[in-house]
């Protein structure tokens, strides 16, 4: 496992299935993480039951402004960016899945990459 102590993390779809069990795993490995997603409930309900180490912000990653506020949000909370793990999903069937996956990464990937404080 590569060493995640002290790193920041955004994990999309963060807040259930496997982006849930990926963002528990980074917490315990001593990551700070940011859960983007769209299910406030959950959200806020996982937020709460990791603690300071962890921020849900509601982002859309089919809207380009709102990755680029979320990754705002997370620079000014913990100060850094280090990983982006793209674990959105979608319930419209797999080929609107497909689809919304590939566009959301993009948005997600282009952001991220467009940081000019980004930590790598």
């Amino acid at each position: 496992m590569i060493e995640l102590q002290n790193k920041v993390a955004v994990i999309t779809g963060g807040v259930s299935g496997l982006g849930r069990a990926t963002a528990e795993c980074f917490v315990r490995e001593g990551a700070r993480v940011a859960l983007f997603d769209l299910n406030d409930d959950l959200g806020k309900q996982l937020d709460a039951e990791l603690g300071d180490n962890v921020i849900f912000v509601r982002v859309d990653v089919a809207s380009e402004a709102s990755v680029k506020a979320g990754f705002a949000e997370v620079r000014a909370r913990f100060g850094a960016l280090h990983v982006c793990i793209n674990l959105r999903g979608h319930r419209a069937g797999w080929k609107n899945t497909r689809q919304t996956r590939a566009a959301g990464a993009g948005k997600i990937s282009a952001c991220y990459f467009d940081q000019p404080d980004r930590n790598v």
